[in-house]
């Protein structure tokens, strides 16, 4: 996870591993059609990760292509934490 807005940031940016460079568009995919049939998914964006600002060089990962952004869901409106568990 990497706040992309303050400390605690709003999104989460995910990469796309060098093995598998298409995972991200297909973790969008999925979101999409789970939204779709109807499950409660957040919000999300891919991007070009030239277009990103902010990231700290050592955290950029070496290959070109999309990132994923993922409106936080874990956090309250006052950037309380919220119990999430992660089934996947």
């Amino acid at each position: 996870m990497l706040p992309t807005n303050g400390e605690q940031g709003q999104y989460i940016a995910k990469f796309p591993p060098a093995a598998i460079p298409s995972v991200l568009e297909n973790e969008f995919a999925n979101l999409a059609l789970a939204e779709a049939i109807g499950m409660d998914v957040p919000e999300r964006e891919l991007i070009e990760i030239s277009d990103l600002e902010g990231v700290p060089r050592e955290l950029r990962p070496k290959s070109e292509g999309k990132a994923l952004l993922v409106k936080r869901f874990d956090r309250g409106t006052e950037g309380q934490k919220i119990h999430i568990e992660d089934f996947a």
